[in-house]
């Protein structure tokens, strides 16, 4: 009996895990157990090359633009610049398409 109720009781602590918000993720709906698993999102591969190439409508509304002192130094080569980032963790894609300027100073 005390085996029954361990599975029973861990069974119910992970759906609770799931359904109950949190401050940490995203809460699932209350019947994601009888759901089919979706998938992924994925970007159509023409807003894939826009945001590969940077020149996407989205980069202009999402950020500022590059002082002229940080300009001067890409172009003195006095930065690292990092161009499509890609991270996968086994089926999980992490980070894709991402573009990083790390300046001096």
């Amino acid at each position: 009996m005390l085996a029954v109720f361990t599975v029973l009781f861990s069974m119910l602590g992970f759906y609770l895990d799931q359904v109950v918000p949190s401050p940490y993720g995203v809460a699932k709906p209350w019947n994601f157990l009888c759901k089919r698993q979706a998938k992924e999102n994925q970007t159509s591969s023409e807003e894939a090359q826009a945001l590969l190439q940077g020149n996407s409508e989205r980069d202009a509304r999402n950020f500022e633009a590059v002082p002229e002192v940080l300009r001067r130094q890409e172009a003195n080569k006095e930065c690292i610049r990092v161009r499509g980032l890609k991270k996968n963790f086994g089926p999980k894609k992490a980070v894709q398409g991402v573009d990083l300027d790390i300046y001096k100073g």
